[in-house]
């Protein structure tokens, strides 16, 4: 090229100029036919060297402030860096980038820089910077790396790379507007595309219209549920769409266009008349400087009639239950009036003269006739369980009395299986406790059965301890019942079936034992009613331990004789404890040595006799009836047929298994019911090494005169003539001696009519009145008393075995003035019958 230009202060050859401008021209022309950005750079590229003869070429852009390098041209090949381009760090070779003119640079080179490295790498004489200006504002360079030039060459690239670098700008500008414009294109084409397929493809209905309420469009399924084709729905008003012309619609669209998103319900009309509920979504949106409406609405006419159906269903669900109410109410009655006689004329027997014996047994037949007047009521309150109806009540009870109460209902049954009962109550644990003594004894007695029913051999044992519960009250306690047993045990497996209801661990363990599976099942329910949970831990073969905690809030109780601290009437005195089972002796060793006594323990009538028959004197002994080689009843034998005779025995029985009739029984000094009791063995010990009794409770003797529940000067000091209206003879009997009992004469009747008849004859201050009789039941003839103006109006106390919720309100409603339970028990009888008045 400087062959071409004349030397210094000649003339300009022409020529010369005209082939090189149409050379820049011809190059201008190559790279500026390009259509997109990616082929751009590369032509810009291969068309400079035209007019620039360059080893390399660089593309440099700025980014935000940073220059990269996203191209090189090296021996006529291109090559982009878009990936990852290289930064250009160097100042010298971004000196100036802002100016339009045309920078040389000169060596020494600094080669401090992955860029510079490359540009510089075999070290050319010249580097041209050619800036890259779009509307004055630089946006990069074109880089040079060029071989020995002279000045009147430099100034003649010079001149052709700035009108060279001007076009790149301008044409690289107009490709980037073109390129911008087609990508917005393409987005306004997809996202019209998405909008329509929504439009169309939309499940619910879509309507557009303006805020005068003219319809402006309404999609596929819109048209479809109208009834209409979609040119005809254009142009109407959506108030067109109604029954009849709705002064709502208009008040929507001026809430809607006030920017507020609606919801509603309303009922639209087809083309046909017909017409349909639907549930409603109204917003507005805005279209060049113009509000809209758009209405979403859908077709709840499935919806209501799945509506209708569960209407239907819960209905039919709350017949069903009221039957089934009615049914368990009659079941109720039918099997609650033999309990009330059984448990009726035990309790008239406890209060007749026994000896220890025979009450243990009477006391035996009435808590288990109570429990199973709990279990009847458990059955009624499943169906509540499930229903989530269930309601707990708080009142003060004594724990250990629970726990033992627990323990005789199972007695009978683990005596029959020769197992050994034990229970123990942590020193934590209070002797009173705010809950619902019947719930947690209905856990204890499922828990109970089952360690029996379960158990071969060896013992079911109850532990309690107690912590204090975190948050709530600072006198409530969380409570810790576990129940063990030495049976069977249960697989890991099956563990998570136990708790279901009507589930048991396995099908041949139903055939084997029974059950309907239901007992778990309540008591997991009732323990989290109780705010706690129920586990188990069981080994195969060795037995399980259930557990299960309760949150309960304890109550201040007087302590019984035997548990207090003071309490020490047999100190000095020693008495030898003889049981195989290590909890039953440990735990009446612990009692006597609170109670001052020293004990010792062993575990079998061989070990017994021999210290009997040594010098160590004890005071009393207390043996077990059943234990391997020596029984207690042989132990004693063999005792007195030796003389030792100076130690009285007492024999500790499961309940039924000291038979009266043996004649072994003649060498002892009294026998003791298992699981043993403080306050039995308490009141035995003080009778017989003190000759005195704390309580009315003793051991051989009758009850003593006075201590009878029953006041029987209470009809002497409160006067009052009596009605009872019941059909069932046992009921009356029962009635009748109770009353007796408090020194009250009653009259008796057998249906609801009598006892309408009986209060025509004569004047009653109170009426017993039965709730299920023939004829004429309890609450009709209370209706027909009430409504009577000439009958006298008695205090009418309801006597019913019924036991679902809502019957008392049911009852007090019909005219009763009080409401008693069947069985009755003489207490609430008699606090019933001090609130009644002579007429």
């Amino acid at each position: 090229m400087t062959d071409n230009i004349p030397p210094e202060g000649a003339a300009p050859n022409v020529t010369v100029s005209a082939v090189t401008l149409s050379a820049l021209h011809e190059a201008i022309l190559r790279f500026s036919t390009e259509e997109s950005v990616t082929a751009f750079w590369p032509s810009v590229c291969a068309n400079v060297r035209w007019i620039i003869p360059a080893r390399r070429i660089a593309v440099c852009l700025f980014d935000q402030d940073q220059l990269l390098c996203i191209g090189q041209t090296t021996r006529g090949r291109y090559t982009a860096l878009d990936e990852a381009p290289v930064p250009v760090e160097t100042p010298a070779l971004r000196h100036g980038l802002e100016s339009r003119s045309v920078i040389w640079l000169q060596p020494p080179w600094a080669v401090d820089t992955a860029f510079a490295a490359w540009l510089f790498g075999d070290d050319p004489p010249l580097a041209l910077v050619l800036p890259v200006h779009v509307r004055e504002r630089p946006i990069g360079a074109l880089y040079f790396a060029i071989g020995s030039m002279s000045v009147a060459d430099q100034a003649l690239v010079g001149s052709l790379g700035t009108l060279y670098a001007l076009h790149v700008g301008n044409i690289y500008h107009l490709l980037r507007a073109r390129e911008d414009r087609l990508d917005a294109e393409r987005r306004l084409r997809h996202n019209e595309d998405r909008f329509e397929l929504l439009f169309e493809q939309l499940g619910d209905g879509l309507i557009l219209h303006d805020v005068t309420g003219r319809i402006i469009e309404a999609n596929r399924r819109a048209a479809e549920m109208l009834g209409y084709s979609r040119e005809a729905l254009a142009g109407m008003r959506v108030g067109d769409l109604h029954p009849a012309p709705s002064r709502h619609e208009t008040g929507r669209i001026r809430q809607i266009v006030a920017g507020g998103t609606i919801h509603y319900e309303t009922i639209y009309r087809r083309q046909d008349g017909t017409t349909f509920p639907a549930e409603v979504t109204s917003s507005q949106f805005e279209f060049e400087g113009q509000k809209f409406v758009q209405v979403l609405f859908r077709d709840r006419t499935e919806q209501v009639r799945v509506l209708d159906e569960l209407r239907q269903t819960r209905d039919a669900a709350e017949t069903a239950t009221r039957a089934k109410s009615a049914f368990l109410a009659n079941m109720s009655h039918e099997i609650r009036t033999p309990m009330n006689a059984v448990i009726g004329m035990t309790g008239l027997l406890l209060d007749t003269a026994l000896d220890g014996q025979q009450r243990e047994f009477v006391e035996v037949i009435r808590s288990s006739g109570d429990a199973l007047l709990t279990i009847i009521n458990d059955i009624l309150d499943f169906s509540k369980i499930e229903a989530g109806e269930l309601s707990l009540e708080d009142q003060p009870f004594d724990l250990r009395k629970c726990v033992e109460d627990a323990l005789d209902v199972v007695a009978t049954r683990a005596a029959e299986r020769r197992l050994d009962l034990t229970y123990r109550l942590g020193s934590a644990v209070p002797g009173a406790v705010v809950g619902d003594v019947t719930r947690l004894r209905q856990i204890l007695v499922n828990l109970l059965s089952n360690g029996v029913k379960f158990t071969d051999a060896g013992e079911v044992a109850v532990e309690v301890d107690a912590v204090p519960a975190a948050g709530g009250h600072p006198d409530d306690v969380e409570l810790h019942f576990m129940v063990r047993d030495t049976g069977v045990g249960i697989p890991v497996e099956r563990m998570d079936r136990l708790f279901k209801s009507f589930s048991q661990v396995d099908a041949s363990t139903t055939r084997k034992f029974g059950g309907t599976g239901l007992g778990l099942a309540i008591c997991k329910r009732l323990s989290e009613l109780m705010g706690g949970r129920i586990w188990v831990e069981s080994v195969i073969g060795v037995g399980s331990t259930f557990h299960f905690t309760l949150r309960a809030q304890a109550t201040e109780h007087e302590r019984p004789p035997w548990n207090r601290p003071e309490t020490r009437p047999f100190v000095g005195q020693r008495m030898l404890v003889v049981d195989d089972n290590a909890s039953c002796r440990e735990g009446i060793a612990e009692l006597g040595r609170a109670w001052g006594l020293d004990c010792d323990v062993v575990g079998s009538g061989r070990a017994a006799f021999d210290l009997l028959s040594g010098a160590t004197r004890y005071d009393v002994a207390l043996i077990d009836l059943h234990m391997p080689g020596m029984s207690g009843l042989a132990l004693a034998e063999m005792l007195n047929r030796r003389g030792q005779t100076q130690t009285p025995l007492m024999l500790m029985s499961p309940v039924m298994h000291a038979s009266r009739g043996d004649p072994r029984l003649r060498h002892l000094a009294g026998t003791l019911i298992k699981p043993l009791k403080p306050a039995r063995l308490y009141n035995a010990l003080l009778g017989l090494l003190t000759g005195r009794q704390s309580d009315r409770r003793r051991l051989t003797s009758t009850r003593p005169a006075g201590d009878s529940e029953y006041d029987a000067n209470m009809g002497q000091r409160h006067p009052l003539r009596i009605l009872v209206a019941e059909d069932n003879p046992v009921n009356q009997r029962l009635a009748i001696v109770m009353l007796s009992r408090l020194g009250y004469r009653a009259d008796v009747v057998a249906s609801g009519s009598e006892a309408v008849n009986a209060l025509e004859a004569q004047p009653y201050d109170v009426v017993l009145m039965d709730v299920q009789m023939p004829e004429m039941d309890g609450v009709e003839a209370t209706r027909v008393i009430r409504q009577s103006s000439s009958l006298p109006q008695p205090r009418i106390i309801a006597l019913t075995a019924n036991a679902l919720a809502g019957d008392r309100e049911q009852y007090l409603a019909a005219g009763m003035d009080d409401y008693l339970s069947k069985p009755l028990h003489i207490r609430a009888l008699i606090d019933s019958l001090r609130q009644c008045r002579p007429v």
